[in-house]
């Protein structure tokens, strides 16, 4: 999942913080797509710091939520789709502890999202960016906004997908063995819902579209293997 290359970077809140070769790579994709100015340019680059923030803050909600519930400290990953929180404790979390493990890290990213709108309408008066710090700070509010909510769709093995399949272990205690099943039908199902909604309102990159076949993929599997808990987020 993480890749074999990784390079230690620091250490915070006594989980340590990891990245590999890929998140760089895909950072700079995003960064400099569609770059045809200067001011794009600069816009551009502001978004490596805004989601290296983001990223860190969510997956340091969920390191810290699997912290305080007693499973330790875990490993933050940077990876080519973002970021993990991966925890290595043998004890094997309840449905519950797993559901607050699972919502913590969007809550960091609309707590973020929503402390960072105030500022920029302390700042700027509006929501309107009157120059990079303005930018950095709308770049910071729509992303960790539109992060959190993204994150929360019942889509398997995104945090609302997690947590959708600990929530149907408690109802669905007599038909455990039903549940992977049925998640992934659910996450397939959101899953061609969000495409057909972004084909409309939104233009679909190939970044969205790779996300999508690998969120697929993952489903499929889910549907006809069942897999076992997962340690990461």
């Amino acid at each position: 999942m993480n890749g074999s290359t990784k390079w230690r970077l620091f250490k915070v809140l006594g989980h340590t913080v990891y990245m590999t070769p890929m998140f760089l790579l895909i950072m700079a994709l995003l960064a400099f797509q569609g770059v045809n100015t200067a001011q794009q340019l600069l816009i551009g680059l502001l978004y490596l710091p805004v989601l290296f923030i983001g990223i860190l803050l969510h997956e340091l909600g969920h390191a810290q939520m699997s912290k305080k519930l007693g499973f330790g400290s875990s490993e933050v990953m940077f990876w080519g789709l973002g970021g993990l929180a991966i925890n290595h404790s043998a004890r094997r979390r309840t449905p519950k502890e797993s559901i607050a493990v699972s919502l913590a890290g969007p809550a960091v990213s609309l707590g973020l999202g929503a402390l960072s709108a105030a500022a920029l309408y302390g700042y700027a008066g509006s929501f309107s960016p009157p120059d990079m710090l303005g930018q950095f700070l709308y770049l910071m509010m729509g992303l960790n906004l539109f992060w959190g909510v993204f994150n929360m769709l019942p889509i398997y093995p995104m945090d609302g997908g997690q947590a959708t399949r600990s929530f149907l272990e408690i109802v669905m205690k007599k038909r455990r063995r039903d549940v992977p099943r049925l998640t992934g039908i659910i996450s397939i199902v959101t899953l061609v819902l969000v495409l057909g909604f972004a084909s409309f309102a939104l233009r679909p990159d190939i970044f969205m579209l790779f996300l999508a076949l690998y969120f697929g993929w993952i489903n499929v599997k889910l549907i006809r293997q069942g897999d076992a808990q997962m340690r990461w987020y």
